[in-house]
């Protein structure tokens, strides 16, 4: 498990199904940092070949579940569904890398439950820009366009509007990379405005993976 402290630095994370994955740290991972700075983006490397591979999956192949319970519980189901027999090597990947991100999440917020969803979008999703009713949100792009942000100097000219945007105010969290959210219930915080890019009649597909601290304490599968 890859340990986030206080100092920048290149690290190498090994999915549990033995493929690497390289995240460069582009801001410091405290939780005060993370509550003043709004948003810390971990970049991904991913293995040779998984893009395209993932990019071939048939719709109805692609993995999608929640789950809700203690870090360790989660990602101890996650190594193992990774393991099924019969699962596509791409779908495996993506499972043996969400228990990397499930402990990522833990390391830089401390919580010791999560709440995790895999999500097929279809639409534009959260098409309007928001802040997160939660403590902190992890987002991970697996397919399909990555979230977008707003950045700060661009909240007062935009006023009241969340939903027309001139794209060049937005940046695209890349594909495969770690956005960490603040969320308007972390005390302190700055939260960054986002949302989902507009892909309704584009014919996109996008694999979203979402992870936050849970609200009801459930442990489900």
């Amino acid at each position: 498990m890859m340990t986030l402290d206080d100092t920048s630095f290149t690290a190498i994370a090994a999915p549990a199904d033995g493929s690497s994955s390289a995240f460069q740290r582009r801001a410091a991972g405290s939780d005060t940092e993370i509550g003043h700075l709004g948003l810390m983006i971990i970049t991904a490397a991913p293995v040779p070949g998984i893009e395209q591979a993932i990019d071939m999956l048939a719709v109805d192949r692609l993995p999608n579940f929640r789950i809700e319970g203690p870090v360790a519980l989660v990602a101890e189901w996650l190594c193992t569904l990774s393991r099924t027999p019969g699962l596509l090597p791409a779908q495996a990947w993506i499972v043996a890398d969400i228990a990397v991100q499930a402990r990522r999440f833990a390391d830089v917020t401390g919580t010791t439950h999560l709440g995790l969803k895999l999500e097929v979008v279809r639409d534009n999703a959260c098409r309007k820009l928001h802040h997160d009713y939660v403590a902190h949100r992890l987002v991970c792009t697996y397919r399909g366009p990555g979230t977008q942000w707003l950045a700060r100097d661009h909240e007062a000219p935009l006023g009241d509007e969340r939903e027309v945007v001139p794209d060049h105010w937005l940046t695209a969290i890349p594909r495969f990379a770690t956005g960490i959210f603040a969320g308007v219930l972390l005390p302190g915080a700055r939260p960054i405005l986002h949302r989902s890019p507009p892909i309704a009649g584009t014919g996109e597909i996008r694999l979203v993976l979402t992870i936050n601290e849970p609200f009801s304490g459930r442990f489900r599968g």
